[in-house]
């Protein structure tokens, strides 16, 4: 997707504000995972800047599954299924582990 003018990005903001510039800025916590879910196909949200994000929150120590699920087209950005609320299950309660 081409900015609409040279001075913005995708999105047509002047300055997006962009996840992992502040990945140091969150909290660490072992018991805690961090889903990341999207789609390959995404054209408003790349996948591989997901798959960025997800890898910067690993090497810093954060627990994280990156995980594909369908979306509606043309943009693939609108996740189907509930995908959030289903993927919920795979965060483990206080004190347990997860259930992969």
């Amino acid at each position: 997707m081409r900015p609409p003018a040279p001075e913005l990005d995708g999105t047509g903001l002047p300055h997006p504000w962009d996840p992992l510039d502040h990945i140091s800025g969150i909290a660490a916590d072992p018991l805690r995972l961090i889903l990341v879910i999207g789609n390959p196909q995404d054209r408003n949200t790349p996948f591989d800047l997901q798959a960025r994000f997800a890898a910067a929150l690993r090497q810093h120590g954060h627990r994280v599954m990156l995980l594909e699920r369908p979306a509606a087209p043309p943009e693939y950005h609108d996740l189907t299924g509930n995908a959030a609320i289903n993927a919920i299950q795979l965060c483990p309660q206080r004190g347990h582990s997860p259930t992969p």
